[in-house]
């Protein structure tokens, strides 16, 4: 009988241990790289902006039936596309957040479920241990005891292994419950996420079209002489307003900063198929009316779409303005030093902001058509001291077979 009474206590102690060990498992990995609450910040942001794109829409067609400024509207319409291409980010977004937590998630439970498994097993083989070895009845132990108080100390040991066993067996069903709660999850988790993919083309499908549309629209307005006309004189006088700004704040940089420029031939702001000029530096004339081009409208040489293509930062420099204007639409100004800067106008996309240091090459924006533009390109300016100069006089590195007009 004192085989008995060893092996009891061991196998007490092996349980309590196994057990303990369930109970304080590793955390589910998914909750502690993001929460569900912050998966509903990210679904009410989208849900935010899809009510915006609404209201963007109601004013568009209120300024298309009373319009009395193609500014306005393309303005609207431009923040309207920029409201469209955020839900698509922030979809992006939420769907690699799904992803993320999928991923943990499922390791999470093949984790626990090996683990459960092991430590169940090993439950198994303990009780089987103590089953065998309580094959004793009580005569036995009454007739191998010293005395009554050990008889009792025995009967108290087995019947306590007998409570324990089944607590430990309603542990087990409550990391039974644990772990198909996690799988329920799981399954509500990736019909989200199916669900997010299903609604990212419906929204991509329809930036696609707003995209035609726009053209569209601003093809027409062109072929309105009185419309385009009036648009000419407002885009003039709002170009006109922005240069003095600029020139003003450039030179007043120069005078604050007085570093030397950082050196080279610009780099030029686009991959070398966008090897055509659609307009060039200088005097030109815009129906019948003489206007200035204070930089180059780059565009793909067989005049292919180019929308969302990258824009580079043509040689180190810091951001002054990334920023969206009336005429410019989105536009950065680069500070390279000693006078010099930069401009990129109408991006769909501003990838830096004002103060970011940028490298040569880097990619600083998208190109598109925002502002008071006809087409998809990359309006560049080079300026010195503020004053406006053709980047082909020697200040860029252009592609050879760069075809003007």
């Amino acid at each position: 009988m004192k085989l008995l009474k060893h092996r009891l206590i061991p196998a007490a102690a092996a349980l309590v241990l196994v057990f303990a060990a369930i109970i304080t498992s590793c955390p589910d990995k998914a909750s502690a790289l993001v929460t569900d609450e912050d998966i509903r910040a990210m679904e009410e942001r989208i849900k935010s902006t899809s009510e915006k794109i609404k209201e963007y829409q109601a004013k568009i067609e209120n300024l298309r039936r009373n319009i009395s400024s193609t500014v306005s509207l393309k303005n609207t319409i431009d923040a309207q596309i920029k409201a469209m291409q955020d839900n698509i980010d922030d979809t992006e977004t939420l769907i690699n957040t799904y992803e993320t937590v999928i991923s943990s998630l499922s390791e999470d439970i093949k984790s626990k479920e090996t683990e459960y498994n092991n430590k169940y097993s090993e439950f198994l083989r303990l009780m089987r241990v103590y089953h065998e070895d309580n094959t004793a009845n009580y005569l036995d132990m009454i007739l191998n005891s010293g005395s009554l108080i050990e008889f009792l100390t025995q009967y108290e040991r087995i019947g306590s292994l007998l409570n324990y066993e089944e607590t430990l067996m309603q542990e087990l069903n409550l990391e039974t419950v644990d772990i198909k709660g996690m799988k329920n999850d799981l399954v509500g988790k990736r019909e989200a996420a199916e669900s997010l993919r299903l609604q990212q083309e419906a929204r991509k499908a329809e930036l696609v079209k707003k995209l035609e549309d726009t053209q569209t629209l601003i093809d027409q307005y062109n072929k309105d002489q009185s419309v385009a006309l009036r648009t000419l004189e407002e885009t003039q006088k709002l170009d006109s307003e922005l240069d003095a700004q600029l020139t003003k704040l450039l030179k007043q940089l120069e005078e604050q900063n007085r570093n030397k420029y950082v050196g080279g031939l610009f780099l030029w702001p686009v991959d070398a198929d966008l090897s055509r000029l659609s307009s060039k530096f200088g005097s030109r004339v815009v129906w019948n009316k003489p206007d200035y081009h204070l930089g180059i409208d780059i565009v793909h040489a067989q005049y292919q779409n180019i929308y969302g293509r990258n824009i580079y930062a043509a040689n180190d420099g810091k951001v002054v303005t990334a920023t969206n204007h009336s005429s410019y639409g989105n536009y950065i100004l680069l500070d390279h030093g000693g006078g010099y800067a930069t401009i990129y106008a109408h991006c769909s996309r501003l990838l830096v902001k004002s103060g970011d240091t940028v490298k040569r090459g880097q990619v600083i924006a998208r190109i598109g058509s925002t502002g008071m533009s006809t087409g998809n390109h990359l309006h560049f300016e080079v300026r010195i001291n503020g004053k406006a100069v053709n980047p082909l006089d020697g200040y860029i590195s252009y592609p050879s077979n760069l075809i003007i007009g």
